[in-house]
């Protein structure tokens, strides 16, 4: 019903420090014919990151975010067996920059609340669902001025009313959002093992502060954001059809999606009149978020296997492909100089293997053993308007691991987890990484530009309940 957790993150050394504190908790409670879920979560995250060689303990970065999530629903049975649900969940965050010198985004107020109501009910062999929720986001912000301090000669915040002198980075702001979204399925049952299922659905989506209002060098991804002070909310159709095939020794799932999106927030890099990059921080990129309408599609499929024969055993494999075309008459077959949205995943084919071996033992219960490979196409269907992108080559990786129980204190079990990623010690970049641009040099002294993704790397975990 509850929880607390405590995750610490080192990387490089001092270059990041990342911590997070949460607390959680869950409630069911039945009243009447129906029941009531209620949940609460609170989270205080620290995030700070070290650029400056000649003062190691100052931070450029130093963000404390504190989190509220909240929710609440009533499930119940009404006419000729329709479940009806009416609930509303969000968050409320405030953000603070600490002794800082770098200020991507300013300090901070949100407020997200979603009532809903969602039914469903079965009939013969047809499933049918839908619903229906209204959003509402509210942003805050005061003014934040900085300044140079005189003695480090580092930007820091300027506190209290006398600003003389200083630059007035982020004006106050008061900016709600707003909408409604909808959803209705249908699934139908041909037979006990083959389903066929279809959705349509109206999304929404309010920008998030860095969209909104950042204007600031964020050190860890060496790039300087800047907002859309005037950004609408987001508003898509989705389209979704799928398959699914369940037997007792394996399973598919097959589906292809449809989005259509207004408003797209997306991201590219800053140039001026003679298309060359706009450089406000020496040795950092520039990007500005922009909006156009897009369409994102593409499918996924899901094969899993474990005979009854072989007791234990598992081969799962998942493969997904999306593309993103920026809608905008501009960049109609452009292919790389506009039409095709950054920061787009590859294809992807992950493939594991796993076998679990019970073991009759006072101590033991079992050990799983398994392995995965996760191999990524190369992307070349990139945004290279204005540098904003490059193509990514291809990768595979091989990861590895076992997991085994340990009775102790009577029916208690404590949980080891052992997991080698990157096995093979494989030098790749994704797709989706801002550290691949990560370069000061213009012409790399190694000859690998930007920072690369994780070599191989050992997790090892203990679990108990408690």
């Amino acid at each position: 019903p509850f929880g607390i957790s405590v995750i610490n993150k080192f990387l490089n050394s001092r270059a990041s420090l990342k911590q997070d504190y949460k607390f959680y908790s869950n409630n069911h409670y039945e009243i009447g014919k129906g029941f009531l879920d209620g949940q609460i979560a609170l989270t205080y995250n620290l995030r700070r990151e070290f650029n400056h060689p000649t003062n190691p303990n100052q931070a450029g970065l130093n963000i404390r975010l504190n989190t509220l999530n909240y929710g609440l629903r009533y499930t119940r049975q009404i006419l000729n067996g329709a479940d009806i649900t009416i609930g509303l969940n969000g968050m409320y965050q405030h953000n603070k920059n600490i002794q800082a010198t770098d200020f991507p985004i300013p300090d901070f107020n949100l407020l997200d609340i979603g009532p809903f109501i969602y039914v469903s009910r079965k009939w013969e062999r047809w499933t049918i669902s839908s619903g229906v929720r209204y959003d509402y986001r509210s942003l805050k912000g005061n003014d934040l001025y900085t300044n140079i301090n005189a003695a480090t000669g580092f930007s820091n915040q300027v506190y209290g009313a006398d600003t003389t002198g200083s630059f007035l980075q982020f004006t106050s702001f008061n900016k709600s959002f707003a909408g409604f979204s909808f959803s209705a399925g249908v699934t139908f049952q041909v037979n006990e093992h083959i389903s066929l299922k279809a959705n349509g659905a109206r999304g929404f989506r309010a920008p998030n502060i860095s969209e909104f209002a950042a204007s600031g060098l964020d050190p860890g991804a060496h790039i300087v954001y800047l907002g859309k002070r005037d950004a609408m909310p987001e508003f898509s159709l989705q389209e979704d059809i799928g398959l699914e095939i369940i037997y007792p020794d394996g399973s598919v799932y097959f589906s292809v999606f449809n989005n259509n999106i207004q408003n797209y927030l997306y991201q590219a890099q800053e140039t001026d009149a003679q298309g060359n990059p706009v450089v406000i921080v020496p040795g950092n990129r520039t990007f500005r978020y922009r909006q156009s309408s897009a369409q994102i599609y593409g499918l996924e499929l899901t094969v899993n296997l474990h005979p009854g024969s072989l007791k234990g055993f598992s081969f799962d494999n998942s493969f997904s492909l999306a593309n993103g075309s920026n809608l905008d008459a501009e960049y109609k077959n452009k292919g790389l100089n506009g039409e095709f949205l950054p920061f787009m995943p590859p294809v992807r084919l992950v493939s594991g293997i796993s076998r679990e071996i019970f073991i009759k033992s006072p101590v033991f219960t079992s050990v799983t053993f398994k392995c995965t490979a996760d191999i990524n196409a190369a992307q070349n269907r990139y945004l290279a308007l204005d540098q904003t992108e490059t193509a990514t080559p291809s990768y595979a990786l091989l990861n590895a691991g076992f997991v085994t129980s340990v009775k102790y204190s009577g029916e208690h079990t404590l949980q080891f987890q052992l997991q080698v990623n990157n096995l093979l010690n494989i030098t790749y970049q994704s797709n989706q990484s801002r550290l691949k641009y990560f370069e000061y040099y213009t012409a790399s002294p190694n000859g690998f530009s930007g920072i690369y993704n994780m070599g191989r790397n050992i997790c090892a975990k203990l679990i108990t309940a408690f």
